[in-house]
């Protein structure tokens, strides 16, 4: 996800496997050290952060090397279940233990078990709340995003409790909505026309932003094929930004898929 007009981030997605659920949102496959390079070439020369993401990016053998080179580079956010925080690597991030540059951020959907493992998998939260812990006790900063439904709205309030419990400070935690894209039949319908765009790469091509990013459930976002320069993609992205605003002189908003 390069960044385009206004939005700095360049998100990476380091595996092809995905959460259960209804909340999935897709971006980039980066499966080498050589892909993440010439990403972050390019975010770098713009002043972007980067984002890693999936799928479950702690599924990634090399997933600690591609952390410490981008969080070198940049101010970098990984955005994981939070469940795979344990054994070997645990011990593979706990050699980035106390680096500012490097931000965790994982999902909590309830105040209770009952509530996020119905749509995250049986014994889901639990096993998120040990990752935060272990990414707080590593001195990483920690962001936490709830997607909101008519079943967790009450729970927001308890599940800031129960974060600021953790460690997770009031600004490490967002409230955002669900979208109607990808798995979810229901939820905010953004597209083109009515979201900010961030520029996203996928072995599809290239997209209007992350949670568009599948042409086969989201052809409406695909700007381009496969093999598509970047900075063609970032023209691209620009050119079609302007045109439209020029054509009706509103301005949609932004949808972070990184917090």
């Amino acid at each position: 996800m390069l960044d385009s007009p206004g939005l700095p981030a360049l998100a990476v997605e380091v595996d092809q496997l995905h959460n259960r659920g209804r909340y999935e949102e897709l971006s980039i496959k980066c499966k080498s050290l050589n892909t993440l390079i010439a990403g972050l070439k390019t975010a770098k020369e713009t002043r972007q952060q980067s984002a890693e993401n999936g799928g479950e990016p702690f599924l990634h053998p090399d997933i600690t090397s591609l952390l410490d080179y981008a969080s070198q580079r940049l101010p970098s956010v990984v955005l994981t279940n939070g469940m795979l925080l344990r054994r070997r690597r645990l011990e593979g991030l706990a050699r980035l233990a106390g680096r500012s540059t490097l931000t965790i951020q994982t999902s909590l959907d309830g105040a209770c078990a009952q509530t996020h493992d119905a749509h995250r998998g049986a014994g889901s939260w639990a096993r998120t709340l040990d990752g935060i812990r272990q990414a707080t006790a590593l001195g990483l900063p920690v962001r936490v995003a709830l997607t909101q439904t008519p079943e967790n709205t009450a729970e927001i309030p308890k599940v800031a409790s129960l974060l600021a419990s953790l460690g997770v400070p009031p600004e490490g935690f967002a409230v955002r909505p669900l979208l109607r894209r990808g798995l979810s039949p229901t939820g905010l319908d953004i597209g083109a026309d009515t979201t900010i765009p961030e520029l996203t790469v996928s072995t599809d091509g290239l997209h209007w932003h992350p949670a568009g990013a599948d042409a086969a459930t989201s052809p409406d976002m695909l700007l381009a094929g496969p093999g598509t320069p970047l900075a063609a993609g970032k023209r691209l992205v620009a050119e079609r930004f302007f045109t439209a605003r020029l054509a009706d002189g509103s301005l949609p908003r932004p949808y972070q898929c990184a917090i």
